[in-house]
């Protein structure tokens, strides 16, 4: 009986041992401060479709279509074509844009990417 119960006993110690060890690890637990994400809107992205010749290209008076010039004509351009819009600036497929010169840079591609997903806001 004494057995039983020095063996109960250190199972207890070792069972509140551990139980504390990980309420100790969880309070102490470094985590990193929450990243505020980037809110992209059209005055951000519109600079790069200027600097890439989206809007020369694709004004009304230029020979190019789409009509590309403005912030309601690339939301509704790009609603209603995305997979083809992202494939052209990705420099991917049969269309790559800028047409004629080399791929825009990956961080402004991602700037317009990350625009596109949070809603082409104005």
């Amino acid at each position: 009986m004494k057995e039983s119960l020095k063996i109960s006993a250190v199972g207890f110690v070792l069972f509140e041992f551990m139980l504390s060890g990980c309420a100790y690890n969880k309070i102490n637990e470094v985590v990193p401060d929450s990243v505020t994400p980037v809110v992209y809107t059209y005055a951000d992205v519109s600079s790069i479709f200027e600097s890439q010749r989206c809007i020369s290209c694709h004004k009304a008076d230029a020979s190019q279509d789409p009509l590309l010039e403005d912030f309601s004509t690339f939301k509704t351009y790009i609603t209603d074509n995305r997979v083809k819009f992202e494939t052209a600036i990705k420099y991917e497929g049969n269309k790559k844009m800028p047409q004629g010169g080399p791929k825009m840079p990956d961080t402004q591609i991602t700037k317009i990417l990350g625009w596109i997903e949070q809603g082409m806001k104005p």
